[in-house]
């Protein structure tokens, strides 16, 4: 199977890279839509790089403008819906299906889990997932899949963490944290909830 994967350079899609890489071809994309915490793509690279995985860019337009991991409002301290940008996920994985379709990719993956989902974030929802995969099923000639297997197999970002220790993740080369600062800020949603689930 031919897999485009979404990599944020985090720990969720490193992971699932790690977990796929094992059975599949894996060509990856990079998203960069004006994050503050745009140094996630220069760990997306360096963990490409380093396991010889072919790594897409794509710049997306000034879309999204009014929320807090774009542009300069305050980041909040721990989970916050300020933290959900409008839409990325469809967004991210609608443009990542075209590309999937033009070049002879049978699926699109991304690295959800089951805290995402259930923190707020409504695009990592098994709902929204099934609408994904019943629309990519209609969106051209070819059907094409979706796969987001931590949230089929209900992994939390614990699960994602002990995977990740199991398959031998760089996971310090990860990067979760909302700010683009030299050293993760330990204090915003993202960054509590990989401290957490990285306690072992």
């Amino acid at each position: 199977m031919k897999v485009l994967l979404l990599m944020s350079g985090g720990l969720d899609s490193t992971t699932l890279l790690y977990k796929l890489k094992k059975g599949m071809y894996i060509e990856c994309m990079a998203f960069d839509y004006g994050q503050t915490h745009i140094k996630e793509l220069l760990r997306a690279e360096e963990i490409c790089r380093d396991l010889g995985v072919k790594l897409h860019r794509c710049k997306l337009p000034s879309i999204f403008t009014d929320c807090c991991l774009v542009g300069s409002k305050p980041i909040p301290h721990g989970q916050h819906e300020d933290n959900v940008v409008p839409n990325r996920n469809m967004v991210m994985l609608s443009t990542a299906t075209a590309y999937a379709i033009q070049h002879d990719f049978d699926a699109v993956a991304y690295g959800a889990n089951l805290d995402d989902a259930n923190g707020g974030f409504p695009d990592c929802s098994k709902l929204f997932i099934q609408a994904m995969r019943d629309a990519m099923r209609f969106c051209h000639t070819k059907p094409i899949q979706l796969l987001a297997p931590f949230i089929s197999m209900n992994m939390t970002k614990k699960d994602v963490a002990v995977l990740a220790y199991k398959l031998g993740v760089p996971i310090m080369k990860t990067w979760s944290c909302y700010k683009g600062d030299e050293k993760p800020c330990g204090t915003c949603g993202a960054c509590q909830l990989r401290d957490k689930a990285l306690c072992r």
